[in-house]
């Protein structure tokens, strides 16, 4: 079984790796109310696979308790289902990222973990799905793809719908025009 940690080598505190994070322009997201995640997949060596910036910002939760509760929340989520994004990430690659909080209010811990459990299922699927169509393109360039084909018309169908009595109205007087 593996052991879920969160160590401080895996911590985003490099104030360099932060704007390249948030200031290129690169970086991707997804929201999962309460949380909102950014990240970015770069080519590093020697650094962590995985580094997280957790953040709840005074300007959403106005008191210290309700703050620390919240980053307290995230990281114990983090910490318990992020095993399987480290999996996914291809060797000499870097994820940064950053989790953070998006209610004016606190949340359950359930709600927490269910939401961050769903943000972080959905970073690897695009991340798969990243690599799926790189790996597509390469090929295709080298030219040892198999060919793709595209539905014809034939191949595809079409619904076509009756319009219903609300769709179809008939004017009343009032909305008629009569010659002058």
């Amino acid at each position: 079984m593996a052991r879920n940690r969160f160590p401080k080598s895996e911590r985003l505190v490099s104030d360099k790796l932060e704007d390249m994070l948030f200031a290129t322009g690169r970086s991707q997201s997804a929201t999962a109310y309460p949380l909102r995640a950014v990240w970015l997949l770069r080519t590093a060596d020697e650094a962590p696979r995985v580094q997280l910036l957790v953040s709840a910002p005074k300007k959403r939760l106005h008191h210290a308790v309700d703050r620390n509760r919240a980053k307290r929340q995230i990281r114990e989520a983090w910490r318990l289902n992020s095993q399987a994004l480290r999996n996914a990430i291809p060797q000499g690659r870097q994820l940064l990222m950053a989790l953070i909080w998006m209610s004016p209010k606190p949340m359950p811990t359930q709600l927490v973990f269910a939401k961050t459990t769903a943000l972080l299922e959905q970073i690897r699927t695009r991340q798969e799905n990243q690599g799926n169509n790189t790996a597509a393109a390469g090929t295709a360039a080298g030219g040892n793809a198999a060919p793709t084909t595209t539905p014809t018309t034939a191949q595809t169908t079409t619904l076509t719908t009756k319009p219903t009595p609300a769709q179809t109205t008939t004017p009343t007087p009032a909305q008629t025009t009569t010659p002058i």
